[in-house]
């Protein structure tokens, strides 16, 4: 889908997902340790993370991609992520190079958070924990309840991966209240409207309120408030990817 960059965007909103990613983070920079959080996708957890990595200067924050899931790639994707050089010729080369950059953002009061973090490769994982026990960096490791992935059938490195976690947050689903917080935030002040949404939140996701938002932000402009027709459309426009001009394109949220 073609993205319009001058639509008016849904705003970022402090829901119950976000308060519990960031009283983790606040626990990992207070013991100088690690914590995983999990929840099911759809609910929030990545743009919070890309929230927070925009508002605070001490957040690495570490996207994934297929090609980072090995040790190779995540030490690669860390020192991208802190803006380090990675033109090593060595594994062994690398892999000093991301320790000294691990160094430089424990010392600057960095965190590191990485996102997706059950598609990495067991050692890769593993590797990133060693960051943690060496220069005492924070790592908060969020994904989903989707097993860590496994180049083999190693239980060891499994358990010792899981013993070196000091706290894993379990999140639970969006509440009413979030949706609710996310009608006030984009101008709905019709009460249908907004219940309306918040009905939509607790039977689809936060994901797909957002997308239906972001189309009824274009179906009627930043100013103009949003109505139950312009959700309606909004869901349209989502379903078919036209709208009344028939060429507008919608993308993920």
């Amino acid at each position: 889908m073609i993205e319009d960059h001058d639509a008016p965007r849904v705003p970022f909103v402090e829901t119950s997902i976000a308060l519990a990613i960031n009283e983790t983070i606040a626990f990992a920079l207070s013991i100088h340790g690690t914590a995983v959080v999990v929840g099911r996708p759809g609910i929030g957890k990545t743009a919070t993370l890309e929230h927070i990595a925009r508002r605070d200067p001490r957040a690495v924050y570490v996207e994934y991609r297929a090609r980072y899931r090995t040790t190779k790639g995540l030490h690669i994707a860390i020192m991208e992520a802190d803006g380090w050089s990675h033109y090593h010729r060595t594994g062994f080369e690398l892999e000093e190079a991301c320790e000294r950059c691990a160094s430089a953002m424990a010392e600057r009061g960095c965190f590191l958070l990485l996102d997706e973090y059950q598609n990495y490769d067991l050692e890769a994982i593993r590797s990133v924990l060693r960051f943690s026990d060496h220069f005492r960096l924070p790592i908060v490791f969020v994904g989903n309840e989707k097993r860590l992935r496994r180049v083999s059938a190693d239980a060891g490195t499994y358990e010792q991966i899981s013993d070196r976690i000091w706290k894993t947050v379990r999140l639970g689903d969006p509440v009413a209240e979030d949706f609710a917080a996310f009608a006030a935030a984009c101008n709905i002040a019709d009460k249908t409207t907004r219940d309306a949404l918040v009905q939509l939140g607790l039977k689809t996701s936060l994901r797909h309120v957002t997308q239906v938002l972001q189309a009824a932000l274009k179906i009627g402009g930043a100013e103009a408030p949003i109505e139950l027709a312009d959700l309606r459309e909004a869901e349209g426009f989502l379903r078919s990817g036209t709208g009344r001009d028939g060429v507008l394109r919608l993308s993920p949220a």
